[in-house]
Order: C-alpha cells, then sequence, then structure tokens
C-alpha cells in the first residue's frame, strides 16, 4: 500500500492524522474499482480456518 501512495500529499511529510503510530498511513490508495476487484473474491491462501472444539454438554 506504501508503494502505492508514492510521492503524493499523504506520503510526503503531511501532518495528518492517517498517519499511524509507526510513522505509515493508513489510507487506501486505489480507486473504488481496484478495491471491488481486490476484495470481491478472497484468496484461500490467505486464511487458515480451523474447528473450534466442541463444548461439553451442560
Amino acid at each position: 500500500m506504501a508503494d502505492a501512495l508514492g510521492p503524493t500529499v499523504w506520503n510526503t511529510g503531511c501532518n495528518s492524522w492517517y498517519f499511524t503510530d509507526q510513522h505509515t498511513i493508513d489510507l487506501w490508495p486505489f480507486d473504488r474499482a481496484t478495491m471491488t476487484r481486490m476484495l470481491t473474491t478472497p484468496d484461500e491462501r490467505d486464511y487458515h480456518l480451523t474447528r473450534a472444539p466442541r463444548l461439553a454438554a451442560l
């Protein structure tokens, strides 16, 4: 994400609440179409699913 911001006003010394404690920008740098394309179909490799243990009957 930081690379996508490039040398924009958000990434060149701006004093903004978008800066995190780690001095990075917490701002989506892409347009809505890109966001929709990236988030529409999750990549299963990004997730590790496990089954919760069964609880004993009370």
